[in-house]
């Protein structure tokens, strides 16, 4: 099979999902994960995987050691076994009681030394290591670890190199990782030639004996086309949520409601925010700039009366995305509800609020978009007082969990840190960069949290463009919104840089210039930029778009307008792209659809 580009191209793959793991034993914290690299057509062939090292020959010399003689060894065994007593003359020299406590030193050394040696030996037998890589051979590039799975599914884009040959080898090997231990479980060799632009399967082959079964493992994953063409600008549009009860217990210093619950949902003044939010972009898109207020709309406390700068701008967007967390994800159905673009919402774990110590409010409760859309509606009709307001607004969404159709959070007990945050903010701008290089959306909506879109500007604004200093240290406020431009350059590494950013809808930025992380404001060159984006961890979205289903067990209310959300609906100027024509195979990925 022919490759799709020439030599010279930078080689990005998108991988897609791992099926048939082998089953864990014991440790239920194993999450898999991804290494890929890419090794040259001459290189020599790996090393087999280090061997165990320790033998029972050796385990013999160790448990031979002895600080005494061979024959006071034996006479003292004989004597504590018989219970004879030492003579006379040896208890007078104290020889014998020397002896014995030498004996009893040596037995527990011996004991601990041949316990811990038999478990290391065990463990390297059953843990084979991965081979090193050959020389030449790439940086390794690493997918996201999956949590509590033996199917994950990833939608990784990953660079693993910059240019390749036909003959050049990428090497994906599958790790199963725990708190304790990275385990090595095999790996699949595939020849660039070998790649296209469809997903195929690669078989892989398991180091240990014990992993290999008639049911092969398989790594779904394929070749993203990428030119290095001139820089290519993208079009962003990032939206903070509405006030939560994190965020309200937070402000009342009442700290037993915000460790009490997972997943804070939006509380009645974050659900007025973001009904607040639809009468600014159906007042923006309407037209009527100022000019009068519109006859179903009452003035909001801001006073915003619709700009042409934002009408262009929301003009542009063709899709939706948003936090899996539930607040991220009622503010967009309700924020955005009669928006055109929202018919095809995704889930993107890759957007999520960073995770503090204590942080409970980013610490998910459900996984799937089936499940993730009911607590939403759950909670959204316990914040509005009616149920059948919150099944109007969630009824026949077509929702795609893509990556958050396993679990996708982090455990209560744990802590983000820098290096994982900077890897996910690379992970969520590849998502920008390949879905809308390869024509299925042209201008993103995402609707994400405070400390991760502040985050993005720490890491990726344009230092020469001081107007986009103040983002990088202060906060959206809820249901903020800020357009932003990001560019993208092939040429050196594909390193995204967020320039001309401008506050939509009479938004405004709130806090003291206070950061949550300990990231450094400035990234370094633009080579460096591009060195440590292009070896990040870049997870993406599967390539399909399923049907839209209602998901909700009520009827659909019709006409029900409880909240005030209906009403005229102003289609963009643009009109949106036809949907994508789905791949040929079919997986379920626990999604409803």
């Amino acid at each position: 099979m022919a490759a799709l580009q020439g030599d010279a191209s930078p080689l990005v793959l998108e991988i897609i999902r791992i099926t048939n793991l082998p089953t864990r034993e014991h440790d239920r914290t194993r999450c898999p994960f991804l290494r890929v690299h890419l090794e040259p057509a001459d290189a020599p062939p790996p090393l087999p995987p280090r061997s165990p090292e320790v033998s029972p020959k050796d385990l013999a010399k160790l448990m031979a050691q002895k600080s005494l003689s061979a024959d006071d060894a034996a006479r003292v065994k004989d004597a504590l076994a018989t219970g004879a007593q030492p003579a006379p003359e040896e208890q007078k020299k104290g020889r014998w009681s020397r002896t014995r406590a030498a004996a009893a030193a040596l037995q527990k050394k011996a004991s601990s030394t041949t316990s811990a040696l038999r478990a290391r030996a065990k463990e390297h037998l059953d843990e084979t290591r991965a081979p090193p890589n050959a020389p030449g051979s790439t940086e390794p590039v690493e997918t996201s670890h999956k949590m509590n799975t033996l199917s994950p599914q990833f939608f990784s884009f990953l660079r693993v190199a910059e240019r390749c040959t036909q003959d050049d080898v990428v090497v994906v090997r599958v790790h199963d990782a725990s708190a304790t231990r990275t385990k090595y479980l095999g790996e699949a060799r595939v020849p660039v030639g070998f790649l296209s632009s469809s997903t195929t399967p690669f078989v892989v082959d398991f180091a240990a004996e014990k992993h290999r079964s008639k049911d092969a493992c398989e790594i779904f994953l394929r070749r993203v086309p990428v030119s290095t063409g001139p820089p290519r600008t993208v079009s962003l549009i990032l939206v903070r949520h509405g006030e939560s009860r994190w965020n309200e217990a937070k402000s009342d210093q009442n700290y037993s409601a915000m460790v009490s619950k997972r997943d804070h949902p939006l509380t009645p003044v974050g659900v007025g925010q973001a009904r607040a939010l639809n009468d600014k972009w159906r007042r923006a898109l309407s037209r009527d700039f100022g000019e009068r207020p519109l006859p179903f709309l009452e003035l909001d406390e801001s006073g915003y009366l619709g700009d042409r700068d934002d009408a262009e701008r929301l003009e542009r967007v063709d899709v939706v995305w948003a936090s899996p967390l539930t607040r991220a994800l009622q503010t967009a159905l309700i924020g955005f509800h009669g928006f055109p673009p929202l018919r095809s919402l995704a889930l993107h774990a890759s957007c999520r609020e960073v995770k503090n110590v204590g942080g409970f409010d980013s610490v998910g409760l459900e996984t799937g978009s089936y499940n993730i859309l009911q607590r939403c509606e759950k909670k959204l009709a316990e914040a509005v007082g009616h149920q059948d307001a919150a099944a109007h607004i969630c009824n026949g969404l077509a929702c795609d969990a893509r990556d958050a159709a396993g679990e996708w959070w982090l455990p209560s007990e744990r802590r983000e840190g820098k290096r994982a945050v900077d890897r996910r903010a690379a992970e969520f701008l590849r998502e920008v960069q390949y879905e809308t290089l390869e024509g299925h959306c042209k201008a993103p909506l995402v609707v994400s949290h405070s400390h991760f879109i502040r985050g993005l500007f720490k890491r990726y604004r344009d230092a020469a463009d001081v107007t986009t200093k103040p983002f990088s240290v202060k906060k959206l406020a809820n249901c903020g919104v800020v357009a932003v431009d990001v560019v993208f350059d092939d040429a050196t590494g594909g390193a995204p840089s967020m320039r001309n950013p401008r506050l939509l809808f009479g938004s405004a930025l709130e806090g003291d210039g206070e950061s949550d992380e300990s990231s450094d404001d400035e990234s370094g060159s633009r080579l460096e930029r591009a060195k440590n984006f292009g070896s990040g961890v870049l997870s993406s979205i599967e390539k399909r778009v399923r049907p839209a289903r209602s998901y909700a067990n009520t009827p659909d209310t019709g006409s029900v307008d409880l909240l005030g959300l209906d009403g005229p609906l102003f289609a963009p100027a643009a009109p949106c792209p036809p949907p994508r024509a789905a791949p040929s195979e079919s997986f379920d990925d626990g999604s409803l659809i």
